[in-house]
């Protein structure tokens, strides 16, 4: 009897760790400048921006109805072909703050075409893992970096 309490107990303790809520920024919190922007898959959710930071700037995300500034530290780019950002390339992002750790793994899958010249963008399908102290959230993003 006693073999079954303990598990019981531990297996209540690994239940009781609730996956961190990660809202949408709220449209004031957007900035429209030089930098990246991750959105809800529009196939999990609404396609709305929930993480944000402008170049040499902190990045912004909402966790647990709180929203958190956190530094960006790129981690690790592979590009194929020397100086040419290529469809299928990647790129990964450590986001943090005492609280809230984000890592970011993202793949190209959107470029420019050479002829436009308005066109200062890549566009990216995204891994946005968010670590807090209650728990894990994995969510699949569209982005994009750029001005």
């Amino acid at each position: 009897m006693r073999c079954i309490s303990a598990l019981l107990l531990v297996t209540a303790s690994v239940c009781s760790a609730k996956e961190p809520l990660v809202d949408p920024l709220k449209d004031s919190e957007v900035q429209a400048t030089c930098g990246c922007s991750f959105q809800f898959s529009s196939r999990t959710r609404d396609s709305r921006t929930f993480l944000q930071w402008s170049e040499g700037e902190g990045a912004f995300i909402r966790v647990d109805g709180k929203l958190e500034k956190l530094t960006v530290k790129p981690v690790k780019s592979i590009v194929r072909k020397q100086g040419e950002i290529s469809i299928g390339d990647s790129s990964s992002y450590s986001l943090s703050n005492d609280l809230v750790q984000v890592s970011v793994a993202s793949t190209v899958a959107q470029i420019c075409k050479p002829e436009a010249s308005e066109c200062e963008s890549v566009g990216y399908k995204s891994r946005v893992v968010v670590r807090t102290r209650n728990g894990r959230a994995s969510l699949e993003a569209t982005g994009s970096c750029g001005c």
